[in-house]
């Protein structure tokens, strides 16, 4: 065969118009995207115009009920982000979040991708003004009450990192039955996070130009990796000092019972909460000073999953309330003996202790402890149970309503509280110029009562029934707030 008859293996030339389309392909995926890359670089640019900002901003309010604003702010992708003039205010229109400045090292790629790395982060001049209702909600509860939580949880216990330093903060905490607010001023603080693995140490220190040294709080807090699983475990390693605080205001805030400032005083002089771990538990000491009373305590708090349990082991641990009587402390002590809440309000005083307790913070009905109770110069407003009483006694015609309130002795009587329920084996009440009253029985959580009456006849033998010789126990059914005495006949 001659070599011009060999088959040809030479590729067939690539057609001119194959390399032009090639050339524009290229020329438009590099158009794309260096105007993608363009869009990118810009975004943070545009994002802080003004026009950019009310964009971003109608985004977020869309699922908020209430409105966030802000003067200006900066985003970059090389740069930290700057806010000024933040607010965030309710639908009715009160500002309950405000803040002149937050600069921080993050920048706006980071909070993109989710890395909370905000390196040296300045909060100027926050204020947080908060009102609690009677249901215990307060401002921000209906604000974001339709959407998710404001702060990204996962993302921050993951990548949370840098040093927060808050300058001439302000709080302002109002309630349902406080008349004066709990008001700090010039509140400065340090958190310094190494990173989601590591403790944090924080101080914060707050001082009104009336009451300087309102507040020190000192103490560390466990990595974010484990937080928000157990947020009462917070309190484990905390030094608090504070003082001129308005008890009512505090009361609220804490869920109690505001009237506790007519036992105590209307203002803590001196608050300390003191607690350090000590392997699984932590030692807590918890001492408050108010005009006319004091609450001291010395505790154990264990960890357990999602809740914390209080202990009062029998040695070296306490709790103490002692102060005047007053409706709040009525209110606990009729499940002693339904009498307490006829007691008039100011008159005489009551100290009551706390031994080997164990009260679990999420189910406080499975709650046991012991302790004495002591009080001082009781009086007894005439009507009600007290009169029903009075009528087995020859002289209770002269106890009547319409009387002034009747002054008893009552000698100091132990109390235990297990599988809800309160009892009291022998709580005596002396009355002046008649006999004693001698109660035994218990009363449930519920207020339903469980106790028995005894009493000498020769004491409170009343003629019109011939009964005036021996004892009488009379069984005494109802609860707590509408006691029944079950007579014979």
């Amino acid at each position: 065969m001659s070599r011009d008859a060999q088959p040809s293996s030479a590729v067939p030339p690539v057609p001119r118009r194959y390399h032009v389309w090639r050339r524009r392909l290229f020329l438009l995926a590099g158009s794309l995207l260096g105007l993608f890359l363009l869009v990118v670089f810009l975004l943070p640019m545009w994002a802080s115009t003004e026009r950019g900002r009310a964009f971003v901003l109608k985004q977020v309010n869309q699922n908020l009920a209430g409105t966030l604003d802000c003067t200006k702010w900066r985003l970059s992708w090389f740069r930290g982000i700057r806010i000024e003039g933040l607010r965030l205010t309710t639908p009715s229109g009160k500002c309950v979040l405000a803040c002149r400045e937050l600069t921080t090292e993050m920048t706006f790629g980071d909070y993109l991708w989710g890395t909370y790395s905000l390196g040296n982060t300045r909060v100027l001049e926050p204020r947080l003004d908060l009102d609690r209702n009677a249901e215990g909600r307060n401002d921000l509860a209906p604000i974001f009450a339709h959407t998710k939580s404001p702060l990204p949880w996962t993302s921050l216990r993951h990548s949370l990192s840098g040093l927060i330093q808050i300058d001439r903060g302000e709080l302002i905490l109002s309630a349902a039955g406080s008349a004066e607010p709990l008001h700090l001023q010039n509140i400065s603080a340090e958190i310094p996070i190494a990173s989601p693995q590591a403790h944090i140490h924080f101080a914060v220190y707050s001082a009104a130009a009336a009451t300087p040294e309102t507040l020190t709080a000192e103490g560390n807090l466990p990595p974010l990796e484990t937080w928000p699983a157990n947020p009462l475990a917070l309190t484990q390693d905390l030094e608090l000092h504070a003082g001129n605080l308005p008890l009512p205001a505090l009361a609220c805030w804490l869920g109690a019972n505001p009237q506790w400032a007519q036992s105590i005083g209307p203002t803590l002089t001196t608050l300390a909460f003191i607690s350090r771990p000590s392997g699984p538990v932590a030692t807590a000491e918890l001492v408050a000073y108010g005009a006319t009373g004091s609450l001291e305590a010395k505790v154990l708090l264990e960890p357990r999953g999602n809740h914390l349990l209080l202990l009062i082991p029998e040695r070296d641990y306490y709790a103490r309330i002692n102060g005047r009587m007053s409706p709040a402390a009525a209110a606990w002590l009729k499940y002693v003996n339904p009498l307490f809440s006829q007691t008039s309000p100011g008159a005489g005083t009551v100290t009551l202790t706390l031994a080997n307790a164990r009260l679990d913070l999420q189910d406080p009905r499975s709650a046991i402890a012991s302790g004495q109770l002591f009080c001082d110069h009781l009086r007894l407003k005439p009507g009600g149970f007290l009169a029903a009483v009075l009528k087995l006694s020859a002289t209770g015609s002269a106890r009547l309503p319409g009387a002034s309130p009747l002054p008893v002795f009552i000698p100091p009587l132990r109390w235990a509280l297990a599988a809800e329920q309160i009892s009291c084996p022998n709580f005596t009440l002396k009355l002046p110029r008649s006999g004693t009253l001698n109660f035994s029985g218990t009363s449930d959580l519920n207020g339903q009562l469980h106790l028995r009456l005894n009493l000498k006849l020769e004491d409170f033998g009343n003629p019109a029934t011939g009964l005036n010789a021996g004892t009488l126990d009379i069984p005494i059914s109802g609860t707590v707030d509408a006691p029944h005495l079950d007579l014979p006949g």
